[in-house]
């Protein structure tokens, strides 16, 4: 990325942009000085059953929303079945873990439902991958207006591969299913 930004072009990166702080502040001070976009490429904004969900929200199909639950779960060691899961990124306990891989759910909520703050986390560590790092986490976060409740569950240790959030209204309930590439709106007028 720095190469990129010091010879005038315009970045798109998939994540992370860096791995610390102050990674992350001299890419942006340099992109600043610089006058050049750097961007993360956030794909499951460009989803369409995110794009029909994130409509359904914006034209008050759900009505007042209370809550989601979102699931991001599937198998490490089938994600790259000629590495070796324990030497990759993944069970580096400082930059690796299932929160960082699949930081794209967490980046869902925001886009769905706004900014939001965690309110509190339980990372399991010592699962039968023998990792070294997080293998399941679960998060509960708050709308910044405290109005939406969501939970988040992210594992390594699923199989098939789970990937649904569902957003509850008081005249809507959206399921937006990543890996079966549909969204369901059940509304209380269809009763």
């Amino acid at each position: 990325i720095e190469s990129a930004v010091f010879a005038g072009r315009p970045c798109l990166v998939e994540k992370p942009v860096s791995t610390s702080d102050v990674g992350l502040e001299k890419i942006a001070n340099m992109a600043e000085d610089h006058n050049i976009v750097v961007s993360v490429g956030q794909n499951l904004r460009y989803h369409p059953a995110v794009n029909y969900g994130k409509a359904c929200i914006a034209d008050g199909k759900l009505g007042n929303i209370s809550s989601s639950v979102s699931i991001g779960a599937s198998y490490l060691p089938n994600w790259r079945p000629h590495q070796n899961f324990i030497d990759n990124y993944a069970a580096d306990p400082r930059s690796g873990g299932v929160l960082f891989d699949w930081v794209h759910e967490v980046d869902l909520l925001f886009f769905l439902l706004g900014d939001m703050k965690a309110r509190s986390a339980y990372a399991q560590q010592d699962g039968p991958l023998k990792l070294g790092s997080d293998e399941q986490i679960t998060v509960t976060l708050i709308s910044q207006e405290g109005k939406i409740l969501s939970n988040l569950l992210l594992t390594y240790l699923v199989n098939p591969p789970l990937r649904k959030t569902t957003i509850m209204g008081d005249v809507g309930v959206l399921e937006i299913d990543i890996t079966c590439r549909k969204a369901s709106l059940f509304s209380s007028d269809h009763l």
